[in-house]
C-alpha cells in the first residue's frame, strides 16, 4: 500500500470510463483520474461527488470544443471548468486527450491565455 503521507501521486489512467464507480481507488492509492472526457461523463458531477478525494486531469473537450469550436467557445469552456471544477483544488486543467495537429492553434492558445488571465483569482 502506498503511503499517501509521502505525497506520492498516482494516476488512474482509465480508458474504460468507469468514473461512476471509483469505489476503492482511493484505498489503493490513486489520487488523479485521467482522462476526464466531457463527452463521456458529466465533469461537474464527478467533481462534486469526489472533490475531496480525487483530482481531475483533463476535462476540456478535445472532440468538440477544441477541435471544432471557436476561440470564444474555448474561452467559455475554460472559464466554466475553472468556476465549476477548480474550487478546493483537485483540477489539472488540460485537454481530455492528446492534442493532434488538426486542433486550431488559436484554440490551444486560448486555453493558456484564459488560464493565465484567471490564475490570479485562484492563486
Amino acid at each position: 500500500m502506498l503511503n499517501r503521507d509521502l505525497r506520492i501521486i498516482n494516476f488512474l489512467l482509465t480508458r474504460l470510463h468507469i468514473v461512476s464507480q471509483p469505489i476503492g481507488w482511493v484505498e489503493i492509492g490513486f489520487d488523479i483520474i485521467d482522462p476526464i472526457q466531457p463527452e463521456c461523463m458529466n465533469v461537474e458531477e464527478v467533481k462534486k461527488k469526489y472533490e475531496k478525494i480525487i483530482t481531475l486531469h483533463g476535462t476540456l473537450s478535445l472532440q468538440k470544443t477544441l477541435r471544432f469550436g471557436s476561440k470564444d467557445d474555448v474561452i467559455d469552456e475554460v472559464k466554466q471548468r475553472i468556476e465549476n471544477c477548480g474550487f478546493n483544488g483537485g483540477l489539472i486543467l488540460a485537454p481530455a486527450n492528446t492534442v493532434t495537429d488538426d486542433i486550431p492553434i488559436q484554440n490551444i492558445l486560448a486555453v493558456y491565455e484564459t488560464v493565465n488571465i484567471r490564475k490570479d483569482n485562484y492563486l
